[in-house]
């Protein structure tokens, strides 16, 4: 079937502003429907069962159909388009890393290449070179929502509840400086509870170095946690709970604060190492759409394990996600679709990555760090 830009823009679009032009939407929405089919684009935009209509849809299949430009003419890439068929996040991770290695074009790829580590066969994801280049292997993965989320998580909600058990009205902030087991969560609540709640601009230290109370140093509504001078400045999880039954009808807020850094970035560092060659160049690319904090809390955690003498084979880490951004466009704010990348260049890699791989990746998400005003991992 042809897709014209009129029907997109009626039954998809209704209104919805997007940053990109009739032919590139037109364009993707076919390429789409080529490789994964009709069915694939119309349930892409269906949720609870319903289709929905607007900028998002339509921004997921020309995300779609743009990465799968990238794999044209690759050896192996049915394989692939199967995999992308029944909605494998794995394999759409792998289709975006190609597409961000690609960008430039001139290059080779070929998937799955068996390779000989140690004594044992490998097939790393892929590997890529320029014409006359050497080749330089690729692994691709997708972290899962974190365990370590799930339970920083779990804390929050349980020291928030058994903090809220009182009629007192207050602003209670809790400022924690690790994750506490359920025991130490029972004996943080059981000191906090010994406060004098009536008491104004009132800070107190927490057992064993655990954190800070803050009593009433703001009222109900304000914009809490603000950078704590003299803390480590790490990613925080934060929730917050408000209680209205209180006896003067004042409401009692509590907000606890817990830092946050994934430590499976070590995880995935050590297991996708191992499928890469010792003798040529290698990259390890991680997806981090179900992690996007780890765009912050995993960049120092893997530039501490780039020593002399681990990782080595590693030449460099490339976090990398897309999403849809706002932008102004004649006069108006719409959105568009952009990948955002942060390069990690290990400094005792082996085997150095070609300078255009870097390049690459750094350029692939320049227009999203203009937007955001920086790297979503920190500046270099």
């Amino acid at each position: 079937m042809t897709w014209t830009f009129d029907e997109i823009k009626g039954s998809w679009l209704n209104g919805g502003q997007i940053a990109l032009t009739a032919e590139a939407i037109v364009e993707a929405f076919e390429r789409t429907e080529q490789v994964l089919g009709r069915d694939w684009i119309e349930q892409s935009r269906l949720v609870a069962g319903n289709p929905t209509h607007g900028a998002d849809p339509v921004l997921k299949v020309f995300a779609m159909g743009r990465r799968l430009a990238s794999i044209d003419g690759v050896a192996g890439a049915d394989v692939l388009t199967r995999k992308l068929s029944q909605k494998d996040d794995s394999a759409e991770a792998e289709l975006t890393a190609i597409y961000l290695l690609r960008s430039r074009g001139n290059v080779e790829i070929e998937l799955s290449p068996p390779v000989i580590v140690g004594k044992r066969e490998r097939q790393p994801d892929l590997r890529i070179r320029q014409p006359r280049e050497s080749w330089t292997y690729v692994e691709v993965t997708k972290p899962d929502v974190s365990e370590v989320y799930r339970r920083a998580a779990k804390v929050l909600e349980r020291l928030s509840w058994l903090l809220g058990m009182t009629d007192e009205s207050y602003v209670l902030e809790v400022f924690l400086r690790r994750e506490p087991n359920d025991l130490e969560t029972e004996q943080i609540a059981k000191q906090i509870r010994s406060l004098d709640r009536t008491r104004t601009a009132f800070t107190s230290e927490l057992a064993a170095g655990f954190g800070l109370v803050f009593l009433n140093h703001s009222l109900p509504g304000e914009q809490v946690f603000k950078r704590q001078r003299g803390e480590v400045d790490l990613p925080r999880l934060s929730a917050f709970t408000i209680r209205v039954e209180t006896l003067d009808g004042i409401p009692a807020r509590i907000v606890v604060s817990i830092p946050f850094a994934d430590e499976r970035a070590e995880q995935f560092l050590e297991s996708e190492a191992k499928q890469l060659p010792k003798e040529c160049p290698g990259l390890v690319m991680v997806e981090m759409a179900q992690v996007w904090i780890g765009f912050r809390s995993w960049v120092p955690l893997l530039r501490r394990r780039f020593q002399p003498m681990i990782h080595t084979r590693v030449g460099a880490v490339c976090l990398f996600s897309t999403s849809a951004m706002p932008t102004h466009e004649d006069g108006q704010l719409k959105l568009t679709w952009l990948p955002h990348t942060k390069v990690l260049a290990n400094p005792y890699a082996r085997n150095r990555l070609p300078s255009w791989i870097t390049e690459v990746l750094e350029e692939a998400g320049a227009d999203a760090r203009k937007i955001m005003g920086g790297s979503p991992g920190g500046d270099d």
